[in-house]
């Protein structure tokens, strides 16, 4: 009878037991101890009593004094977790118990820089996890993203509109909180428009060029690509023989320029040949006058006879 009741009496002391002992459950990186366990209320029998901490990884180091313990909790490592149960108990029965969960959070990744603030794409850089760590850094479009798939864990992310990227780092199916970046994309300059203009033989021209969108004046280069000059017009004081221009709509506040160009021809007309006037001579007046003639003359081209400067007739 006496061994039966003892063993009814473990029994219910094993399943009351927790409700004695006092003392966290919840154990981070941050504050791995001492932490204080307290047993002074439990139902406690027999010679020899101790603490005891059974955990899933690691070893905790245990200050007993009496029915109270200081307790100090391994680091799981980030990204970890590690479980167990803080007992006070004897050979033969647990008198009380916690069980316990260490946790060292994952540590949002450092924030994310800007590489390349381009026009069109701005394209944002990142450090690299913990070596050895089997942490991953993945890219999100919001604070709360959980993406793992395609470029996501990639060293560098573009974005093609301004706003907002997240980094979120990942192990064994947890995540960190996000660290994040603001960025501005600068819009790509639209096409620039204008028309050739032309003259009769070498000197002046003038082309003009209009600013296409988000931009605010033209940069102008020859075919080779040679920078010219910045305005909308671009003005050649000698031009002597038909050549290309090329206008291109230039941001200088973002310094955002259009890739492509428009093309503007600067066309140089040659001048007709200049022919030697032959006959003419004195005449009376009141007479048909004396005939006069060109040496020779180009097909397509109209000439027209003057006196000091005044028309003689029409154009022939």
């Amino acid at each position: 009878m006496l061994v039966s009741l003892t063993l009814l009496f473990l029994t219910l002391l094993g399943e009351a037991n927790a409700q004695f002992m006092t003392g966290p459950s919840q154990i981070t990186n941050s504050n791995l101890g001492p932490h204080s366990y307290d047993c002074s209320s439990c139902p406690v029998f027999g010679k020899t009593k101790y603490w005891e901490v059974t955990l899933s990884s690691g070893t905790a180091t245990i200050s007993p004094s009496g029915a109270t313990a200081n307790i100090t909790f391994p680091d799981p490592g980030e990204g970890n977790t590690i479980t167990g149960t803080v007992k006070y108990r004897n050979a033969s029965a647990v008198f009380s118990s916690v069980s316990v969960t260490i946790v060292h959070p994952l540590s949002p990744p450092p924030t994310p820089t800007i590489s390349n603030y381009g026009c069109g794409t701005t394209t944002f850089a990142r450090s690299s996890p913990p070596g050895g760590s089997s942490i991953v850094y993945y890219w999100q479009t919001s604070s709360g993203g959980t993406s793992t798939s395609g470029a996501s864990p990639n060293s560098t992310y573009d974005i093609t509109s301004t706003g907002t990227i997240y980094l979120r780092a990942y192990k064994s199916g947890t995540w960190s909180a996000a660290s994040s970046k603001y960025a501005v994309v600068n819009p790509v300059p639209g096409l620039a428009s204008g028309s050739n203009n032309s003259r009769c033989g070498s000197g002046y021209i003038e082309l003009t060029a209009s600013i296409g969108s988000n931009g605010n004046t033209i940069k102008w280069y020859n075919s080779s690509g040679t920078y010219l000059f910045t305005g909308p017009t671009l003005i050649r004081s000698n031009q002597t023989s038909t050549q290309d221009f090329f206008a291109a709509t230039y941001n200088s506040t973002t310094d955002c320029e259009d890739t492509d160009r428009k093309k503007i021809t600067a066309i140089i007309n040659p001048l007709p040949t200049a022919y030697s006037v032959t006959g003419g001579g004195n005449y009376c007046s009141g007479t048909g006058g004396v005939p006069v003639s060109l040496s020779d003359t180009q097909t397509g081209v109209n000439y027209q006879l003057k006196r000091n400067g005044v028309n003689v007739g029409s154009a022939v």
